[in-house]
């Protein structure tokens, strides 16, 4: 659980991208671990998210 939440509060505040020239392989195991995964973290827009629409009031 604790997981989750720590995942939630990153994507909230950062969109992350891999790194330039980074190449993921899947590692077999019980279930597939990423190997060479490198993230940039950018910050993202105060107030807005992804996917989020905003919309102007009219006084």
């Amino acid at each position: 659980m604790e997981t989750v939440l720590i995942t939630a509060c990153v994507a909230r505040r950062f969109r992350l991208e891999l790194a330039p020239g980074c190449v993921v392989r899947p590692r077999p195991a019980l279930a597939l671990q990423p190997l060479g995964v490198r993230l940039i973290p950018r910050h993202r827009a105060h107030g807005t998210q992804e996917g989020e629409v905003r919309h102007a009031t009219g006084a």
